[in-house]
């Protein structure tokens, strides 16, 4: 663990990036903009909420006034901590108080909870200009200034050139922490004047742990969700609410379907199986698709079958793998999912992104 006067900086599922982080606040060198990357779910969030902390509480003397500081800024609250992140276009003055509330509700109860409205949100154009009206006050309490962007690719272009402004002509004592599953939606002129700093898969000891501890989960299941979570906390936290092996029965069905080399027969089946008006749910399958993909890749490379995730569904997964074919094939029809999960991100209709898996798969299947 590294301080910083009397703040500790650990995340300790993220133990490079903290320690980066750390390092910046010992030495009080802190670039105006960092730019966190990596998939949902990887612990962004926090880590920035983290660094926030160290940052704005960097001058308490005594640990009473740094308890109080720490816990203002871990409940979004401080003064000094602006906030953007994706929301709804408010219809009237009541949702636009109830909207980030909301957002602080949630990311304070759990900060690896997605937040979802029940509508399309996006980070708005409006919200951007007067952060960036606050940023050029003088700070509540005199000294720093934080803001973080939360989920920055959702973004309208003309706010990038907003952020690009202050990033290259930044407040005095201001940092801007920007938070991203997609770095490829960003201009390069805003990626190039970051510091970046890369978020990597968190170990299912951590996801598990997360999900006794905070979720109170039995460890068995809590065991099978962090298997199947894909180093994501935010996945892990969905799984927890779903259906779970009434999912992963249906996504074994369609991934059969889909390598049948019927195309009529896999569009059929995807209709059937899947809510496409239920993005959340179409983004749970694409999880456990990726689970399988891994599993029909290592029983093709006959490894160990104690290295798959899902024992219980062997004899189908064998038989996907006979489908597939190649070991070529199966590595592209992973990438291919890896390519539809992105666009999701990008808020492409999920019928046609699944849709364009299936018929690939589909493809592949011949090889």
């Amino acid at each position: 663990m590294e301080r910083t006067g009397l703040f500790t900086m650990d995340i300790s599922f993220q133990p490079a990036a903290s320690r980066l982080l750390a390092n910046a606040l010992k030495s009080g060198r802190l670039h105006s903009a960092y730019l966190f990357t990596g998939d949902e779910g990887y612990g962004k969030w926090l880590t920035a909420v983290e660094f926030a902390a160290g940052i704005l509480c960097s001058a308490c003397q005594s640990e009473s006034e740094l308890s109080t500081c720490v816990t203002r800024v871990r409940k979004l609250i401080h003064p000094d901590l602006h906030l953007i992140f994706p929301m709804p276009s408010p219809k009237n003055k009541t949702e636009e108080a109830e909207y980030p509330q909301f957002f602080r509700d949630t990311k304070t109860e759990d900060p690896h909870s997605p937040v979802e409205y029940g509508r399309v949100a996006n980070i708005l154009l409006a919200n951007v200009r007067e952060i960036r009206k606050k940023l050029y006050t003088t700070a509540a309490e005199g000294g720093y200034r934080v803001a973080i962007f939360h989920q920055v690719e959702r973004m309208p272009d003309t706010s990038f050139d907003i952020m690009l402004k202050t990033i290259e002509e930044p407040p005095p004592e201001t940092v801007l922490i920007l938070t991203t599953s997609n770095v490829n939606r960003l201009p390069a002129t805003v990626i190039s004047r970051c510091q970046r700093v890369r978020f990597l898969p968190v170990s299912e000891s951590s996801i598990r742990e997360y999900l006794i501890d905070i979720k109170g989960i039995e460890r068995e299941q809590a065991e099978q969700f962090a298997r199947l979570s894909g180093g994501s906390f935010t996945e892990a936290f969905r799984l927890v609410g779903s259906n779970i092996q009434h999912k992963r029965e249906i996504a074994v069905n369609l991934l059969g379907a889909f390598t049948t080399g019927d195309k009529g027969n896999a569009f059929s089946a995807l209709i059937d199986g899947i809510n496409f008006r239920n993005r959340d749910e179409a983004l749970e399958y694409i999880q456990i698709w990726t689970s399988l993909l891994r599993d029909v890749m290592i029983l093709k490379l006959e490894l160990p079958e104690s290295s798959t995730f899902n024992n219980d569904y062997e004899t189908e997964l064998r038989k996907i793998a006979s489908n597939i074919g190649t070991e070529r094939a199966i590595h592209l029809a992973m990438s291919e999912l890896l390519e539809t999960k992105k666009l999701f991100y990008r808020n492409v209709s999920p019928r046609l992104s699944l849709t364009k898996f299936a018929w690939r798969l589909n493809e592949l299947s011949k090889n």
